[in-house]
């Protein structure tokens, strides 16, 4: 059986970059129309730290999308997993069951602890259900089922 790799990945935090840009803009018509019209210095410095916030939390969000990503590869032998948490690895032959629910993956083992996994946007997310679809089959295929 090949390998397939899937890279799961949350979703954009809309939110926060129409925040960040309305703080920009905010700010950006502070600044001007305070040295435009000879405001004082304060409403200068309060568009500044606006404008400031705005591209922290542009960044922020950014680093979210990345960071937030999950990346699988399964092979005829076996699986890994990296995500925020750290990289998970293990056999087919020591997983008795794959469970998705909600954001958590939860790979069940014959021993030792259970491979848990949190998934951008768990079990809402297509990429993910053919994940797991995946893995059952990998399973089935490795015990002859």
């Amino acid at each position: 059986m090949k390998s397939s790799t899937y890279l799961l990945r949350p979703v954009p935090p809309v939110r926060a970059f129409l925040t960040a840009s309305a703080l920009c803009i905010t700010g950006a018509v502070l600044i001007v129309l305070a040295t435009d019209n000879a405001w004082h210095w304060i409403v200068t410095v309060l568009g500044v730290l606006l404008v400031t916030l705005g591209v922290a939390l542009t960044v922020l969000g950014v680093i979210a999308l990345y960071r937030l990503r999950v990346r699988a590869v399964f092979d005829a032998t076996g699986y890994n997993i990296r995500s925020q948490r750290g990289q998970v690895d293990g056999t087919w032959i020591d997983v008795t069951r794959v469970t998705l629910s909600g954001p958590r993956l939860v790979i069940e083992r014959r021993e030792g602890e259970d491979h848990q996994v949190l998934t951008p946007m768990g079990d809402r997310d297509p990429l993910a259900e053919e994940m797991l679809q995946d893995m059952s089959h990998r399973l089935h295929n490795r015990y002859g089922l």
